[in-house]
């Protein structure tokens, strides 16, 4: 009864019972002499989430000193900062449910113990598929969101997982946080259809942090982006983490329809009509907390006033210079990303020097200080003070929507409880457990209610107007809403390289940045010397993608390649891995989805998707190929799909759909009905090569 107890002494409001059945239902399953299972109630959940927060706002503390409460002030701060309705924060809330309910029933069932420190005792194990007591974060996003410039540790994307595992841990869930952001990716549409191989089959959120990439464009790639996130196996919340009307954006005057091809938040908001849940992180509104930092060039650089009595903590001191974050303002320079930096005359020199922000922006000589340059610290990357304080308010807002997650838990199994009482004696613990089982049966219900609502409502393709005649061709429900999607990745970072899905490798599965089949060094191989001897399509790195501090960032631009003087190359997609990892069972029955466009997309098309390797600026070099040699059937360039000749190609953003002379885009059912394909890659032109980063069949 003690621990029942517990989160009344926490500081969490919850309505006292008052009537002898109200508390028979609260605390009768805690007065039993004999327990066979161990249950904790949701007061004692609520009071172990509460000491977990309260350390993390004592962490705050000893961060921030007595600007913690202003900075992250809840009603003033993260109630603005943070948008959702409240239909998707329901569905945030009914994720967390699912995640506490099944670990809880789960320890239950396996004799009890201490929940909270079984789960902080196993985290070190390799974690590789997806469990109902794990909640998983995925980050993709551009360079900014990886965390360029900084150790990879220090991105928000870590700061917030560091923050939250301990609270989360406390509930019995295992909290992971994932950063799969790339520099220089869009967010479509190579990520969007190869989303399972590269943020894994296990997420629960996935954020949208794409904004510095997609400056200057509308909104169809988040609407490709959201549409393959809504057919992933555990149709996540999406988080949008952006400026609801980004500036710079570039419209096309051609596009007549009625949605504002500006405001990304209004696109996403489309899709939670359709049983999505979605969340804005707005950006815009980052004066809330910016505006009560203290002025670095007011305060002083040491960190003392300008009579020497006001204290700036560490995170706090040198970051705003002139009212901007790090020394970097807006600006009208495209080559920047509209991020300048902000230079101030010196009173006692001539020259333009950089004001003391931007001096003290990175802090990565603790860990790389191996006297090489560090790549990417640019005003247009934030810092780690940066990084450090957005982590910490996605942290707050996770570890509120959790206490609301398990206040609702109490209030549903209440409601249930009451609906069956009765005069008999209180229930016993098992009776307990059936309870919270039911509960998760119906929240489970819920969840695949949601998905077929998206299954079943319109394709929004309507927005997409880059190579639409591309679009019309493969069909936009193949695209966007087909679940017959396989991604042969070389991209990093991607669960698919990560666990050993892609080289197939033994003994890999588990790994991490750390820890993965690398393939081959590019300078390796003599010039002359076939790159694979066997014929098969190698995955070769670029050393000089590579920094020599290994801290630093991890997504690295890796590719499949091939040269002139090499034989046919050669590579079967999927392999059996990728087959058995994201194959989602085609040659069951199940209820066929015909979507509004009256396309059946519950089978693999037959379209081969091949995406080349992003060369920087978009600029190539001369000896590279691409796919114009096939345009102009000039035989340069040769590739064959199970031993056809691909005899064009149509051109979808960066990638482009292969085309033969038969049939078209369509290529069969491929090997075995399985709609597997070999495909043959071979070059002719002297000292030509070709870079590839993915090949996608659908």
């Amino acid at each position: 009864m003690c621990s029942a107890m517990i989160g009344f002494f926490t500081g969490y409001s919850q309505v006292v019972p008052t009537t002898f059945s109200q508390i028979r239902m609260k605390i009768g399953p805690y007065l039993t002499f004999s327990k066979p299972v161990s249950i904790p109630s949701t007061m004692e959940l609520l009071g172990r989430l509460s000491a977990a927060h309260r350390e993390l706002e004592q962490s705050l503390i000893m961060d921030y000193g007595d600007m913690q409460g202003l900075l992250f002030d809840k009603p003033g701060v993260i109630d603005r900062l943070f948008m959702a309705n409240p239909i998707s924060k329901e569905r945030l809330y009914r994720r967390m449910m699912i995640k506490v309910l099944s670990a809880q029933i789960e320890i239950a069932k396996n004799n009890g113990g201490d929940d909270g420190k079984q789960k902080k005792k196993k985290r070190k194990k390799k974690r590789t598929k997806h469990t109902a007591s794990t909640f998983t974060w995925a980050t993709g996003g551009d360079s900014a969101a990886a965390g360029h410039g900084n150790l990879f540790s220090q991105s928000y994307t870590k700061v917030m997982e560091d923050s939250v595992k301990d609270a989360f841990a406390a509930v019995g869930v295992d909290f992971i946080a994932r950063n799969y952001a790339m520099a220089g990716y869009t967010s479509a549409p190579e990520l969007s259809m190869c989303m399972e191989s590269v943020y894994g089959t296990d997420v629960d959120i996935l954020a949208w942090d794409f904004g510095l990439q997609e400056q200057g464009v509308g909104v169809e790639q988040l609407s490709l982006w959201a549409s393959r996130a809504g057919v992933h196996p555990t149709h996540p919340i999406l988080m949008l983490i952006d400026t609801p009307t980004p500036k710079y954006v570039t419209t096309n005057n051609n596009n007549n329809n009625n949605n504002n091809n500006n405001d990304r938040w209004s696109q996403l908001l489309r899709f939670e009509e359709a049983g999505m849940g979605t969340i804005l992180m707005d950006q815009s509104k980052n004066h809330l907390y910016v505006d009560r930092i203290p002025e670095s060039m007011v305060v002083g650089s040491d960190g003392g006033g300008s009579d020497g009595q006001q204290h700036v903590p560490t995170l706090l001191r040198n970051f705003k210079c002139y009212g901007n974050l790090e020394g970097a303002k807006e600006c009208d320079d495209p080559m920047r990303h509209y991020i300048c930096e902000e230079h101030q005359n010196d009173a006692n020199h001539d020259n333009m020097e950089k004001n003391v922000c931007i001096q003290q922006k990175f802090k990565t000589e603790l860990m790389c200080n191996n006297g090489f340059a560090k790549w990417y610290q640019t005003s247009w990357h934030p810092g780690w003070k940066a990084h450090y304080i957005k982590g910490k308010l996605l942290a707050l807002y996770l570890l509120e929507a959790l206490k609301q997650a398990i206040l609702e838990i109490d209030q549903r199994t209440t409601a249930q409880l009451q609906q069956d009482e009765t005069t008999q004696p209180p229930p016993p613990t098992t009776d307990q457990l059936s309870n919270l089982e039911l509960l998760l049966q119906r929240l489970q219900l819920e969840d695949d209610n949601d998905m077929l609502v998206f299954q079943n409502s319109p394709v929004l393709f309507d927005t997409w107007e880059t190579n639409r005649d591309t679009l019309y061709n493969i069909n936009p429900s193949v695209l966007f809403r087909s679940r017959h999607v396989i991604c042969h990745t070389a991209l990093l970072p991607s669960r698919i390289r990560y666990d050993g899905i892609l080289t197939e490798t033994t003994g890999v599965i588990g790994g991490d940045s750390n820890n993965y089949d690398r393939g081959m060094n590019k300078y390796f191989e003599n010039k002359y010397e076939s790159i694979s001897l066997d014929g098969k399509l190698p995955l070769v790195y670029d050393p000089n993608d590579r920094q020599r501090c290994q801290a630093l960032e991890i997504d690295h631009k890796d590719f499949f390649y091939v040269r002139e003087g090499d034989d046919f190359l050669a590579v079967t997609v999927p392999n059996d891995s990728e087959l058995e990892a994201y194959d989602h069972n085609p040659t069951k029955q199940r209820i066929q989805t015909i979507t509004n466009t009256g396309v059946n997309i519950e089978k693999r098309m037959g379209l081969i998707m091949v995406c080349l390797k992003i060369c920087p600026l978009k600029r190539c070099p001369d000896n590279s190929i691409g796919f114009g040699s096939i345009k102009r059937n000039s035989r340069k360039l040769v590739i064959r799909v199970d031993g056809k000749l691909v005899t064009g190609v149509q051109k979808l953003g960066g990638c482009h759909f292969l085309e033969g002379e038969e049939n078209g885009l369509l290529w069969g059912p491929g090997k075995d009905d399985k709609g597997r394909y070999r495909i043959s890659f071979k070059i002719n032109e002297v000292e030509k090569w070709m870079k590839i980063s993915s090949i996608i069949v659908l």
